[in-house]
């Protein structure tokens, strides 16, 4: 698997949806905690106390930048390039998906 690439595996009867970052770390979620997987512009996230959040159907979810990207991300568009993140939104699969 290259980086930014992911897949979808089984084990013990559950479906978990792995994928890695740019420092080549691979992460497993399960699949049904995975509600949408979406590109978006490195300009619409937001920064409220210094945390990193997005406008999403009507809610602002906070951003969890497991890989450290966001400073890059941020750092190119001030170099006036269009950056694209790609988001993983996730629910709580034990409160099916209600929470972000």
């Amino acid at each position: 698997m290259g980086a930014g690439e992911a897949a979808i595996q089984e084990a013990a009867g559950e479906s978990f949806l792995i994928f890695e970052d740019r420092a080549r770390e691979r992460t497993a979620l399960p699949l049904d905690m995975v509600e949408r997987i979406e590109s978006v512009l490195a300009g619409t996230i937001e920064y409220a106390g210094g945390r990193p959040m997005l406008q999403y159907r009507g809610e602002l979810l906070p951003l969890k930048d497991q890989g450290n990207v966001l400073p890059d991300l941020d750092a190119m568009r001030q170099r006036g390039e269009e950056v694209l993140a790609t988001v993983l939104i996730c629910g709580d699969a034990s409160l099916g998906g209600e929470q972000r």
